[in-house]
């Protein structure tokens, strides 16, 4: 297995662990809400060790085909994480069909929506991809303590491995659909221009 720690001054630091064991071991460490909240992430391997500042990493990748089966929040499926290209592809097949039927896509609180996630990093990486949220009450800043707070936002790769995004460092996040209108802090202005 590789490790990729990505940091926010856009550095990769890549690690990786041949013993099958020790990777199972290190894949069942992982919990969601505790891994960015540490001071450090420490790797250890023969004659060195490395630590990182949990505030500066922005992601982390298993690249590996093992599937640990991890499942974190009820509020936000695993991310099946897609190219920008697909993103903006579909985004437009969308919004064609939805100019066609005359109708906006728009989420129901407490009712599974499948959506389109996009997250802008501090150190300017993008990741795009599809997941299922399930919008609660005084959900809107994207059920935002789990989506945008305390938890790390996980994704799957297509072909094999996972990633770890530190909600701490994503800039600005963007869902293809439209929100209820059900909270005061929400500005109401539809987009025109997205860098």
């Amino acid at each position: 297995m590789d490790i990729h720690i990505h940091l926010t001054d856009g550095k990769v630091f890549i690690f990786r662990q041949e013993n099958q064991k020790t990777v199972e071991a290190i894949l069942k460490s992982i919990h969601s809400k505790k891994l960015f909240s540490q001071p450090q992430i420490i790797i250890q391997g023969g004659s060195s060790t490395s630590g990182f500042a949990c505030s500066r990493v922005e992601l982390i990748e298993f690249i590996t085909e093992i599937d640990p089966g991890w499942t974190f929040s009820q509020a936000l499926k695993p991310l099946a994480l897609i190219s920008e290209q697909e993103h903006e592809m579909r985004i437009a097949l969308e919004k064609l069909h939805n100019r066609t039927e005359k109708k906006v896509m728009s989420v129901k609180l407490g009712t599974p929506s499948k959506v389109l996630l996009s997250l802008f990093m501090r150190s300017g990486k993008k990741l795009f991809g599809e997941t299922t949220m399930v919008l609660k009450g005084l959900m809107i800043r994207l059920n935002s303590q789990y989506a945008l707070g305390s938890e790390a936002i996980y994704g799957k790769r297509n072909k094999f491995g996972h990633i770890f995004a530190n909600t701490q460092n994503i800039i600005q996040w963007g869902l293809n659909c439209g929100l209820p209108n059900t909270e005061r802090y929400v500005w109401q202005a539809n987009r025109l221009i997205s860098p």
